[in-house]
C-alpha cells in the first residue's frame, strides 16, 4: 500500500500518478454503482435545456458529482439546476420578476401557472429546504446538524440528500423514474 505522504514535498509526478491510480483502483466498483444509479434517471441523450450553460454545467456537475460521492455538491447543483429551470418560461416570457423572485416564490409561482405539477413542487421544496443548512451556518437542529439521521454516519446522511435531490431533478425533467413515497414523506415544514 503507497503511504498517503508523499516523500517529498511538492510530490514528484510519479507519486502523485500512483496515488491517483490506487484511489481510482479501490473506488471503481462504487462508483459504478453510482454511475448506473444516476443513468436510471437520466437516460443518456433525452432532456431539453433551455435555461443556458449555468444550467446546462450544472446538471453535468450534478451527475459528476454523485458519480464521485461529493454528495453535497450535488444538492447545490441540483438545486442550480431546478431554479434555472423554473426561470424559462417567465425569462421567455418577459417576466424577469418572477424568475429572480426566490427559488420558493419560483417553485409556487410554477406550481400555479401549470408548468409543474403539486408532486414536483413538493419534491423541490423538499431540494429548497435540503439545501438551506448546507449553504447557512445555522446551528443545531436549523443547521446541518438537523439534517444528520441518528445512528447514520453523516456521509450516508449526506448520500441521502443527494439521491433525494437527484430524484427530485429527475422528476421535474419528466423521467419515468419515480419517488417511493416514504423518501417525499416530511421535509416540507420550512427550516
Amino acid at each position: 500500500m503507497m503511504s498517503t505522504t508523499p516523500p517529498e514535498w511538492p510530490p514528484p509526478h510519479s507519486w502523485i500518478e500512483a496515488d491517483l491510480l490506487q484511489g481510482d483502483s479501490s473506488s471503481l466498483p462504487n462508483r459504478i454503482e453510482r454511475y448506473r444509479f444516476v443513468a436510471e434517471r437520466f437516460p443518456i441523450g433525452t432532456g431539453l435545456f433551455t435555461g443556458g450553460f449555468p444550467q446546462l454545467f450544472a446538471f453535468q456537475e450534478m451527475q459528476r458529482s454523485y458519480i464521485s460521492a461529493n454528495y453535497m455538491s450535488v444538492v447545490l447543483c441540483a438545486q442550480v439546476f431546478a431554479e434555472h429551470s423554473l426561470a424559462v418560461p417567465y425569462v421567455f416570457g418577459g417576466d424577469d420578476a418572477a424568475a429572480i423572485s426566490g427559488f420558493a416564490r419560483l417553485i409556487e409561482r410554477s406550481r400555479r401557472d401549470g408548468e409543474i405539477t403539486d408532486e414536483t413542487a413538493k419534491r423541490l421544496h423538499v431540494l429548497r429546504k435540503m439545501r438551506n443548512p448546507y449553504t447557512h451556518p445555522n446551528i443545531g437542529t436549523k443547521g446541518y446538524d438537523g439534517r444528520m439521521v441518528p445512528g447514520k454516519h453523516p456521509l450516508e446522511s449526506l448520500k441521502d440528500d443527494a439521491e433525494t435531490a437527484l430524484d427530485a431533478v429527475a422528476l421535474l425533467m419528466g423521467s419515468p423514474r419515480r419517488l417511493p413515497a416514504e423518501k417525499v414523506e416530511d421535509s416540507t415544514e420550512d427550516q
